[in-house]
């Protein structure tokens, strides 16, 4: 569901903005932005919260890159590992979290500079490299969800099918058994550690000098 829904309380605020998969038509995207109304979500029954990639006030302007390890019979953890090193290599920093359903996230914090398509473009040739120079992980790395207006599950959301929960690591935790976190997991944890992804928001990395270093001919990046 993107549309608030009808019979949402006047008091929670919208973002109208046009859905290709509508043709056009605008979807009145609901700003979860407080504790009540992520109250009045879950009283709804919201179980897993999925969110743009992007803020209201720059729809068009990613927060961040999403790489999506599937394990599809391979190791997320090692897949996630071999990832951070090219990002290392490229002098980009990731963050590692659990899907809550077997898989791995690894978010790649941007300036708020880049277009949809040139985050993308970015996560398809790093995961084309990646699958290239470790063909036998047998983990797939998804770009799709990089694109405009695409939503993808946020973090501490809980996982309907597993009851699991999508849980920011640190890069020491990427280990093989992959941990999984529980909902009373994550509360302890959130006590203890804080938010290990508050770096996620705060961005300023750019993109250009990684796709000409992953690319021969690298799209052009528009900042």
């Amino acid at each position: 569901m993107k549309d608030l829904p009808e019979d949402a309380p006047e008091w929670i605020l919208v973002a109208p903005l046009p859905a290709r998969s509508r043709g056009g038509k605008l979807v009145r995207y609901p700003l979860v932005n407080d504790a009540r109304t992520l109250q009045w979500f879950v009283d709804y029954g919201a179980l897993d919260l999925h969110t743009w990639a992007s803020r209201v006030d720059k729809p068009d302007r990613p927060d961040w890159a999403i790489f999506d390890l599937d394990p599809r019979g391979g190791d997320v953890a090692e897949a996630a590992l071999v990832l951070r090193e090219a990002l290392d290599a490229l002098s980009l920093a990731g963050y590692p979290r659990t899907s809550g359903q077997g898989g791995m996230h690894v978010l790649v914090p941007l300036a708020r500079v880049h277009e949809p398509e040139d985050v993308r473009a970015f996560v398809r040739l790093v995961a084309g490299a990646v699958d290239r120079a470790h063909p036998d992980l047998g983990v797939s790395i998804d770009a799709k969800m990089n694109g405009r207006g695409q939503q993808f599950v946020s973090a501490y959301s809980a996982r309907p099918a597993t009851s699991c929960v999508c849980t920011p690591l640190t890069w020491d935790e990427v280990t093989s058994p992959l941990p999984e976190f529980t909902t009373v997991d994550v509360l302890a944890r959130v006590k203890r550690f804080g938010d290990v992804h508050a770096g996620v928001l705060r961005g300023g990395q750019r993109l250009k000098r990684a796709l000409e270093a992953v690319a021969t001919k690298a799209p052009r990046i528009r900042e």
